[in-house]
């Protein structure tokens, strides 16, 4: 007689019960530690995101508080003075709070670099209140027409350097370069039979959007109750494999409107696409998009966007056109879109410019 045969039938029953029951328990265990690390994986990339984003904001403080500064040194009267004194104590409580915030990464660079980094804040801000205090010590300010004349001058000067860091440049033959921080950029018009949409929005990490517009429209002559504005917009995008710069193969968007309806919109890029380097967008060879040269001026290059050198030169920035799917519907335009490097998803295209 063999072994198994001397066991009642509900005893082997209950052995295979049981047998199922820790595999299932085992493969249970399993898959809660995976995803357990998987959640943690995602933290991590969230919370570098977000770090890299407070450091660059510690860096726009530090651009402000300079600015104030330098403001009050030429023109310390007691209504200047007040202004740039509220200006130093905003800025100076949000340099505090974001040099904290990042300095809790992991990475034991930036941990190294912290008590210097401290340090050299610090001297920066006794310098700022000795500026400050020798601006209140001054009485009775009156400013010579040739100081105002300077003041002006210098006032003017830094509003173009403002102007400077905050524009596009993107021209390698004319430094400097714009530096952009860690995001993802989307621009989007497509017309439909009957309506059109249009999505725009930035991040600078996956759920934190700094911009957001957009709206659903319909055909001329067509009153609508109420504006049908854009809230929320979640996105996947595929990238094409392309050596030599960002393209999009195809998106998905879920986009979620002020009216509480949602579009679910699949995107298929098309071949043409209009780089607006050619334009002079961030500039090329010293010009830049909108610059006068002249009454009567006539040039043109011809560029083969499958030369290495020329998709180099054009970048990224372009209108894309593409064909909308939304339900049963279908219809086309064009997007615009760009991925900063460290924003924390499509690492696979960041090794080319954003812009």
């Amino acid at each position: 007689m063999s072994l198994l045969a001397r066991f009642k039938i509900i005893t082997k029953i209950l052995a295979v019960i049981m047998l199922l029951a820790g595999v299932a328990a085992g493969t249970s265990w399993l898959g809660i530690r995976a995803m357990s690390a998987m959640n943690e994986d995602a933290e991590t990339i969230a919370s570098a995101a977000k770090r890299a984003l407070e450091a660059s904001r510690a860096s726009t403080s530090l651009i402000t508080l300079s600015s104030a500064e330098f403001q009050v040194a030429l023109d310390p009267r007691p209504e200047s003075r007040a202004l740039v004194r509220k200006v130093v104590d905003e800025q100076t409580k949000l340099l505090n709070e974001r040099v904290e915030y990042f300095g809790k990464t992991r990475d034991e660079k930036t941990q190294a670099m912290m008590p210097a980094l401290k340090d050299a804040i610090s001297v920066y801000k006794k310098s700022l209140e000795q500026t400050l205090q020798l601006a209140d010590e001054t009485k009775d300010v009156q400013l010579t027409e040739q100081v105002e004349r300077l003041r002006a001058s210098a006032m003017k000067s830094q509003a173009i350097a403002v102007k400077l860091r905050a524009e596009m440049r993107t021209d390698e033959s004319n430094p400097p370069l714009t530096f952009y921080p860690p995001f993802f950029y989307c621009w989007t018009t497509a017309q439909f039979a009957n309506r059109g949409l249009h999505l725009f929005f930035k991040e600078r990490s996956p759920g934190d959007t700094i911009y957001i517009s957009g709206e659903e429209v319909f055909s001329a002559g067509t009153r609508s109750k109420e504006r049908v504005q854009l809230r929320d917009v979640a996105h996947d995008v595929v990238w094409a494999k392309d050596p030599y710069g960002q393209t999009l193969e195809g998106a998905a968007l879920e986009a979620r409107f002020s009216n509480g309806s949602q579009r679910r919109l699949k995107i298929r890029a098309l071949p043409a696409r209009y780089f607006l380097k050619a334009g002079l967008y961030g500039g090329l060879e010293g010009w830049s998009h909108g610059d006068d040269k002249g009454k009567l001026y006539v040039e043109h290059d011809v560029w083969s966007l499958a030369d290495p050198t020329i998709r180099r030169l054009a970048r990224t920035l372009s209108d894309h056109v593409i064909e909308v799917t939304d339900g049963d519907e279908v219809g086309y335009g064009i997007i615009e879109y760009g991925v900063g490097k460290d924003y924390a998803r499509y690492a696979e295209v960041q090794n080319h410019p954003p812009i």
